[in-house]
């Protein structure tokens, strides 16, 4: 139950990266600023280090998007085949830890 609690919430995090782009199609640059700023704290968003999608920056820069889809989709599948994830995330998230304070 938890694990799927963190699917849910990783995946709300992935609709919101990709919210600047919905925000631009439907007209509402208010929802892409709330992404922008909901991510700035975790991100540095610099633009010449993100994704753009029709014509439209992603909420995170690509190494952020990789570690949110990344913690989306493994979660997904941790779910779907039943392996016990407490072992096995204990290395990429090490990993993580260690990418965010070399380059802090």
């Amino acid at each position: 139950m938890e694990l799927f609690i963190v699917w849910l919430f990783a995946g709300l995090l992935a609709v919101m990266i990709f919210l600047p782009m919905i925000a631009n199609k439907l007209e509402r640059p208010f929802l892409a600023d709330f992404a922008y700023l909901a991510f700035m704290p975790f991100c540095h968003q610099i633009p010449e280090r993100s994704f753009n999608l029709l014509g439209t920056k992603l909420a995170v820069c690509a190494r952020c998007l990789g570690i949110y889809l990344g913690i989306f989709l493994g979660t997904g599948f941790f779910l779907l085949t039943q392996i016990p994830p407490a072992r096995l995330i204990l290395i990429p998230i090490f990993l993580m830890l260690l990418d965010g304070l070399l380059n802090a």
